[in-house]
Protein backbone atom coordinates (compact mmCIF):
# COMPACT_ATOMS: atom_id res chain seq x y z
CA UNK A 1 0.00 0.00 0.00
CA UNK A 2 1.55 2.90 -1.14
CA UNK A 3 1.97 5.23 2.53
CA UNK A 4 0.41 8.62 0.56
CA UNK A 5 -2.97 8.30 -1.01
CA UNK A 6 -4.41 12.02 -2.02
CA UNK A 7 -8.20 11.57 -2.27
CA UNK A 8 -8.75 15.66 -2.38
CA UNK A 9 -7.86 18.81 -1.50
CA UNK A 10 -7.53 20.65 1.20
CA UNK A 11 -7.52 24.51 1.19
CA UNK A 12 -6.80 26.46 4.85
CA UNK A 13 -5.94 30.14 5.28
CA UNK A 14 -2.74 30.83 7.35
CA UNK A 15 -1.48 33.70 9.13
CA UNK A 16 1.86 33.80 10.17
CA UNK A 17 5.29 35.26 10.82
CA UNK A 18 8.60 35.84 9.31
CA UNK A 19 12.07 36.44 11.50
CA UNK A 20 15.51 36.50 10.00
CA UNK A 21 18.95 37.95 9.84
CA UNK A 22 21.64 38.98 7.17
CA UNK A 23 25.10 40.04 6.69
CA UNK A 24 27.14 41.87 4.68
CA UNK A 25 30.79 42.20 3.76
CA UNK A 26 32.28 44.99 1.43
CA UNK A 27 36.11 43.21 0.18
CA UNK A 28 36.59 46.04 -2.46
CA UNK A 29 35.11 49.52 -3.40
CA UNK A 30 32.34 48.39 -5.27
CA UNK A 31 31.81 44.67 -4.21
CA UNK A 32 30.52 43.26 -1.79
CA UNK A 33 29.04 39.66 -0.65
CA UNK A 34 25.95 39.28 1.48
CA UNK A 35 24.13 35.95 3.41
CA UNK A 36 20.75 36.43 4.34
CA UNK A 37 18.85 34.05 6.43
CA UNK A 38 14.45 33.87 6.80
CA UNK A 39 12.11 31.66 8.57
CA UNK A 40 8.52 31.69 7.91
CA UNK A 41 6.35 30.32 10.43
CA UNK A 42 2.52 29.65 9.45
CA UNK A 43 1.62 27.05 12.42
CA UNK A 44 -0.20 24.07 11.50
CA UNK A 45 -3.21 23.06 10.58
CA UNK A 46 -5.14 19.41 10.34
CA UNK A 47 -7.08 18.32 7.37
CA UNK A 48 -10.16 16.30 8.18
CA UNK A 49 -10.24 12.68 7.21
CA UNK A 50 -10.21 11.25 3.42
CA UNK A 51 -9.13 15.32 2.28
CA UNK A 52 -5.32 14.28 1.92
CA UNK A 53 -5.15 10.81 2.57
CA UNK A 54 -7.46 7.74 3.05
CA UNK A 55 -6.32 6.96 6.80
CA UNK A 56 -7.50 9.49 9.77
CA UNK A 57 -6.64 13.26 9.59
CA UNK A 58 -3.65 14.57 8.76
CA UNK A 59 -1.75 17.24 10.58
CA UNK A 60 0.18 19.64 8.03
CA UNK A 61 2.86 22.01 9.66
CA UNK A 62 3.75 25.23 7.36
CA UNK A 63 6.81 26.72 7.72
CA UNK A 64 9.48 27.94 5.32
CA UNK A 65 13.05 28.49 5.23
CA UNK A 66 15.45 30.33 2.76
CA UNK A 67 19.18 31.01 2.47
CA UNK A 68 20.14 33.63 0.29
CA UNK A 69 23.51 34.50 -0.92
CA UNK A 70 24.84 37.11 -3.36
CA UNK A 71 27.63 39.35 -4.92
CA UNK A 72 26.86 43.01 -5.09
CA UNK A 73 27.74 45.77 -8.11
CA UNK A 74 27.35 48.81 -6.53
CA UNK A 75 27.57 51.49 -9.61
Amino acid sequence: MAPFVFTGAYSNTQVGYTVGGGWEYAFANHWSVRLEYLYYGFGSSTAPPGTLSAADSTKVTNSVQTVDVGVNFRF
